[in-house]
């Protein structure tokens, strides 16, 4: 029997405003300073925004165990289309409960399903190495076909689907077997996507959405897995799995029997092209190999703001040296200060090297508290005097030794 209306609003009311969500993922610093992060942004009931700038985003990074520095000002945006003929992995979730037995104009729901099926898995091309797998579940789940790239292997075993029990929506993600540990058997390389298809709500009700959403997007995203959904016989996608959907970058379809065929196609362009945006900053340098280790701090200014914390290794060349031998004179005793007004740093020439001391106190004071000495070049710069520590400041190196304030 169909969960009542009132649990499907409770479930909305569960997933609402406090829902909108930012998440931050690949993020790439090879082209450092310029950091690059994909993103997805969905609305508080679950939808991707369909139009974003950079002025929809604020950002700040964390070097180390600094303080952030806000680089907003620095943020460009930009979105890409992914079109491939490449192999993918391609994970069927079928609900095989005793509603698919109903008949729509003298045909078994299942068996207008199976033809559906049938038909995707006929247009994919297998000789680029594509393999499909397929979870039946109802009152709980099951390997209906592990994973093959045979045609003839994947549409017998959809011939075999039947129904047997009950809808229950979380056995195929969190249950044994699942879609996760499934996933794990294929090639991390290869492109994954997944496909929810379900004629009914969850019975029995899902027992906590928010978490359930929480924990099947972030497994999701360890993988690097787009999961859509195919709702037949319903009027809208359940609240949760759509959150889950676009979440993770998918698609929620849903429509009578008779639409099967185009909703299939919907998915199939999506997964053979698909639009990533992201959202690009330029970091600051560091002073130290601490510094390699960074925390990018986003946050989403669109409605009720959503805020995303992603974790990255910005590299050997985002901590600045400097070894050239025109390096003037003048550069003895500057003060460095990269945002943290609470670390000093005092350097000098030693040979061809600029070497800088970290000083554990406010910038005043002189004498180094600890001599961790690393090359360095100040991107900001200072003449070491007692009256005017932030006056004067100079963008980078070559301004510093042209300037005739030493």
């Amino acid at each position: 029997m169909r969960p009542l209306f009132l649990f499907i609003l409770l479930t909305a009311s569960a997933l609402g405003v406090n829902a909108q969500t930012l998440y931050l993922y690949n993020v790439n610093a090879s082209a450092f300073p310029t950091i690059r992060a994909d993103y997805v942004a969905v609305d508080a009931i679950g939808r991707k925004y369909p139009t974003l700038a950079a002025s929809d985003f604020s950002m700040l990074e964390q070097a180390g165990n600094g303080l952030p520095a806000n680089v907003t000002a620095t943020l460009t945006h930009g979105c890409r289309t992914v079109t491939r003929d490449s192999a993918a992995s391609i994970l069927l979730i079928v609900d095989e409960s005793l509603s698919m037995e109903d008949r729509v104009g003298g045909v078994a729901r299942m068996d207008l399903v199976k033809t559906a099926l049938r038909n995707f898995v006929q247009g994919l091309n297998f000789q680029s190495g594509t393999q499909v797998c397929i979870i039946g579940f109802s009152g709980g789940s099951r390997i209906a076909c592990p994973w093959s790239g045979s045609q003839s292997v994947i549409l017998d075993s959809i011939n075999r689907l039947s129904p047997k029990g009950a809808t229950n929506y979380e056995s195929p993600f969190i249950g044994i077997p699942n879609v996760f540990d499934e996933f794990k058997k294929r090639p991390p390389a290869i492109p994954k996507t997944a496909i929810f298809l379900t004629d009914d709500q969850p019975n029995p009700p899902i027992t906590n959405p928010a978490t359930f959403v929480d924990t099947v997007t972030s497994k999701a995203f360890e993988q690097s897995i787009v999961i859509h959904s195919i709702s037949v016989s319903e009027t809208f996608t359940n609240p949760t799995i759509a959150t889950i959907c676009s979440r993770t970058g998918g698609t929620s379809n849903f429509g009578n029997e008779m639409a099967l065929a185009s909703m299939f196609e919907l998915v199939t362009y999506s997964y053979t092209a698909r639009t990533i945006c992201y959202i690009e900053w330029k970091a600051p340098y560091g002073c130290s190999d601490f510094d390699r280790d960074r925390m990018a701090i986003a946050t989403l200014l669109r409605g009720n703001t959503a805020v995303d914390t992603a974790a990255y290794n910005a590299g050997a060349g985002s901590i600045a040296v400097v070894t050239s031998s025109t390096l003037p004179r003048r550069f003895r005793n500057v003060y460095v200060d990269h945002g943290r007004l609470t670390r000093a740093w005092v350097c000098d020439i030693a040979g061809d090297t600029l070497y800088c001391y970290r000083l554990g106190l406010p910038a005043q004071h002189y004498q180094p508290a600890i001599a961790d000495k690393r090359d360095y070049v100040p991107t900001q710069c200072h003449a070491h005097n007692t009256s005017a520590i932030h006056a004067g400041w100079y963008t980078n190196v070559a301004q510093c030794s042209s300037s005739a304030n030493w």
